[in-house]
């Protein structure tokens, strides 16, 4: 029984000079260029059409890919620099408004003072005009005495120093008055001032937690950005690996249904013959019966 051994190599030098078949004494061997018998398909533009359409479609999903992973990558930059640009502004804005509160607060202590001072000019009133309706007639007394003419050197003298005194003691339980005054004045500044540093924490309590809830969220809107982006991407990826993996199967596809043909024009063409050498690239073949027209003879008249 006749057999056909078919081998496929990529690039052969036929160089000896009687070649035969195994088992058949002086008959030469036979090969095929089956890459050149492929272009005899009436269907090889299809394949050359198919293949490349399969390589722009790869290539266009390799650069989609790219530029997918350019544009995320800018995306985070450009995310992460608007997040640093929002926090320094949102500082900046706290610090203006706790300054334009605080200074409003002092306006209105300012606006205050002359009440406060009142308030304390009033509490102390009685203790004022009680020191000096007690040093009243003292000090009259001792002036009218300095009025008299008749008085000697030495007595007046006398009278004028009890009169100092007298006036130094009245001076000091009235600056005592006065240090209770300013001490009253002083504590009603206090009170508001502590009134004014709650005001100001509190309204500081609320700009940060307004601003947090800001930051929150614009934090999830940009998170939610930066997560659309690989999503989107990993879709269309999906939608591109369907069309090179479609392209890929139409060209296989057809790669196969013209190999069979060649296959079966080969064993046609082949027929009676031992040994058949399919190669892709024949550099010299001196000896061996080149079967590759019969081949792409029997193709052409293939529809």
């Amino acid at each position: 029984m006749r057999w056909l051994l078919v081998i496929l190599v990529p690039a052969v030098l036929f160089v000896a000079s009687c070649a035969s078949a195994p088992g058949q004494q002086g008959q030469k061997i036979a090969v095929v260029n089956w890459q050149q018998a492929s272009s005899a398909h009436p269907k090889y533009e299809a394949l050359q059409t198919a293949r490349l359409a399969w390589q722009q479609a790869a290539e266009s999903r390799r650069r989609q890919a790219e530029h997918g992973r350019s544009q995320i990558a800018l995306l985070q930059k450009m995310t992460a620099l608007k997040q640093e640009n929002r926090e320094s502004f949102l500082a900046a804005d706290f610090m203006t408004k706790m300054s334009e509160k605080e200074a409003r607060e002092l306006e209105g202590l300012n606006a205050e003072l002359p009440v406060l001072a009142a308030r304390a000019d009033e509490a102390v009133a009685p203790m004022r005009e009680e020191i000096i309706a007690s040093y009243r007639l003292p000090l009259l007394n001792l002036r009218l005495r300095l009025e008299n003419v008749r008085l000697k050197p030495e007595q007046r003298l006398q009278i004028e120093e009890e009169l100092a005194d007298l006036l130094q003691r009245q001076h000091a339980e009235l600056a005592a008055v006065e240090q209770r005054r300013q001490s009253l004045l002083y504590a009603g500044i206090a009170e508001k001032r502590r009134a004014i540093n709650e005001r100001l924490k509190a309204y500081g309590q609320e700009l940060r937690a307004s601003r947090s809830s800001e930051q929150l969220s614009l934090a999830k809107k940009d998170g939610e950005r930066l997560e659309a982006g690989p999503r989107e991407l990993s879709a269309l990826m999906h939608s591109l690996d369907k069309q090179v993996e479609l392209k890929k199967t139409n060209y296989e596809r057809l790669r196969s249904e013209i190999d069979a043909d060649i296959g079966s024009a080969l064993l046609k063409a082949s027929a009676g013959r031992g040994d058949v050498f399919v190669v892709k690239d024949v550099l010299v073949n001196i000896n061996a019966v080149d079967l590759t027209e019969k081949v792409s003879a029997e193709l052409k008249n293939r529809q």
